[in-house]
């Protein structure tokens, strides 16, 4: 199992958060946050009241059970999400039985996604933990968080909320879905042709 020396070194402690004294850091995260919450706040709301309204009209029509494709997981591994990095990158490992895929990230998402899995609080929360608190204060769940594609070197993924019998998925890329997920315990998926054509072999 390949791993560069910056993801041993996390596993052995030894890597430190860079950003405690960062002003740069701070300030990138702080103008993040900013354009994440206006973001959400705009068109959440918008979708849902749409949504609202298209499935009031078509209730009267019919009230047969409805299949949302959105929430199903069919073709796709529920992965163990970790994270390792230091001032220059950020490393996010998503493992799923034998199979890993290692993605590099920027830093400051990396930093975001450990806070989230380690349930770590700062005194000035970030884009992802105010996300969150808007999430809660509409009453949208998060659901679960899909890695679906991978383009021009990027993968690409959908953040699944639910509100009600509302069901909204957004295209997020997957370091801020994960991040946002991590915080509140959702699953992460990824489909089942990318782990096998990006992961790794792990099991002896």
């Amino acid at each position: 199992m390949a791993y560069n020396y910056d993801y041993k070194r996390r596993r052995k402690g030894k890597i430190k958060n860079p950003f405690k004294n960062n002003k740069k850091g701070k300030e990138w995260l702080k103008n993040a946050a900013l354009l994440l919450v206006t973001t959400l706040l705009i068109t959440i709301p918008i979708y849902f009241f749409l949504y609202d309204r298209m499935t009031q009209s078509s209730s009267r029509e019919s009230n047969a059970f409805v299949i949302f494709p959105e929430l199903m997981t069919t073709n796709y591994k529920l992965v163990e999400v970790d994270v390792a990095y230091n001032e220059n990158q950020g490393i996010v490992t998503l493992t799923s039985e034998c199979k890993e895929i290692v993605a590099y990230v920027e830093p400051q998402q990396a930093e975001s996604i450990y806070r989230g899995i380690r349930g770590l609080f700062v005194e000035r929360p970030n884009a992802h933990d105010i996300a969150v608190d808007a999430f809660d204060s509409f009453g949208i769940e998060v659901v679960m968080v899909k890695i679906t594609d991978l383009k021009d070197s990027a993968f690409h993924g959908r953040l699944i909320l639910k509100k009600g019998n509302r069901i909204a998925s957004l295209d997020a890329r997957p370091s801020d879905a994960t991040a946002i997920a991590v915080r509140v315990g959702a699953p992460v998926f990824v489909k089942n042709d990318l782990m096998e054509s990006q992961g790794e072999g792990i099991c002896d």
